[in-house]
């Protein structure tokens, strides 16, 4: 029986629709492996930190190694790895391991923008731009928790999208959203922020989803987590931090190993007034927001100039737009939640760091891209 020509087209229609996954998996492992096997392994400053670990846990009869709990994700995956190949093909293994993890997640992230936009191509056009992105793309290749810690994020942020989609909220799919969390506090301890929101909006979801309910939630937990920060950062990991970040904060620091960029290096901080540290750290503050943001340093190489500006300025403008375009014509829950993720990610870095390179500022991209795919489906 000869196909109609809208039934030949509804065939060629599903075949594209399923077809789509798998050609943003393969992009994303051609380019990946592709720029591994051009700019090899890199070692970071917490690199033999991690190794050090790992060896704890392939050592100690016990299976704990001797840190507190929450340094011990990365390295357990590391373990694992180690116990398959042995530890002298580990670490080429682990950075081949999280390739096609991230590439994975790309997957995720494809199939996140078209739950928000409904529209596949500018779905698979946003995937293949953040698979291309230079500054994303670059810490796939480092023996460190980030290109992990990204991956597991965009499936998280993939799980509870599509969680808050289904009729019964109380179902099995929903220990994925538990399970991740809890994987990615154990990756990073400074994921407390972000497992905290998102505990937020997933019981928000489950019992009482309104914008309203949110926002006052939000409020009284942003309240909540600066008390909690007292206690917290006694802790050895956050005591650690905070002794660190504050340090950095009454020197005037902007950005990290960037003395030029200071504010006010001869400011003597045990002699001036309360109002005028509050003003010294509120400057600090803001000027840091701004340069989170900064897509180009002095010590970046031309090509990395012009790459960022020809790639990461119109994507930064882009999500920004559609940012303030959700929340002028399109606030809803999801609006809501992807917005605070990405300003919270800017205000604890910059209470915390801002580096010279995009290492901590990564994890806002994917929640950019989010942002650009739901304001297209509204505009």
């Amino acid at each position: 029986m000869a196909l109609s020509p809208t039934s030949f087209l509804h065939f060629s229609d599903k075949r594209i629709e399923k077809a789509l996954p798998w050609i943003v998996l393969l992009l994303a492992l051609i380019v990946k492996f592709s720029y591994w096997a051009v700019t090899g392994i890199r070692f970071g400053g917490d690199s033999n930190f991690y190794l050090t670990i790992t060896r704890s846990f392939l050592h100690l009869t016990s299976g704990l190694a001797p840190y507190p709990i929450y340094y011990n994700g990365y390295p357990f995956f590391m373990a694992i790895i180690s116990k398959i190949v042995g530890f002298s093909n580990l670490i080429p293994v682990v950075i081949g391991t999280q390739i096609i993890l991230s590439a994975i997640s790309c997957v995720f992230l494809f199939q996140t923008c078209k739950l928000l936009s409904a529209n596949r191509i500018i779905s698979f056009g946003l995937s293949a731009l953040y698979i291309c992105n230079f500054e994303v793309l670059n810490w796939d290749r480092y023996i460190l928790t980030d290109s992990f810690n990204l991956s597991l994020v965009i499936i998280m942020i993939y799980m509870i999208l599509r969680w808050t989609r289904l009729k019964n909220k109380f179902c099995l799919f929903a220990l994925w959203i538990p399970f991740l969390l809890i994987t990615l506090f154990f990756t990073r301890p400074t994921n407390l922020v972000l497992i905290s929101l998102t505990i937020v909006f997933v019981l928000i979801q489950a019992f009482s989803p309104s914008l309203k309910t949110l926002t006052i939630s939000t409020f009284f937990l942003c309240v909540g987590l600066v008390v909690l920060w007292f206690p917290v950062s006694q802790t050895q990991f956050y005591k650690g931090m905070s002794d660190f970040s504050t340090k950095n904060l009454i020197r005037g620091e902007v950005i990290n190993d960037s003395p030029d960029q200071d504010i006010n290096q001869n400011f003597q901080w045990e002699t001036a007034s309360k109002l005028k540290k509050a003003t010294f750290i509120s400057k600090v503050f803001l000027k840091r927001t701004v340069y989170f943001w900064t897509i180009s340093l002095d010590r970046y190489s031309l090509s990395h100039k012009i790459l960022n500006w020809v790639w990461l300025f119109p994507f930064f403008l882009a999500g920004w737009i559609s940012m303030i375009a959700l929340w002028l014509k399109a606030r809803s829950v999801e609006t809501f939640y992807i917005t605070v993720m990405i300003l919270a990610y800017v205000v604890f870095q910059s209470l915390m760091i801002i580096d010279f390179d995009f290492r901590y500022r990564i994890m806002v991209m994917p929640f950019l891209v989010l942002a650009i795919a739901k304001a297209s489906k509204n505009y």
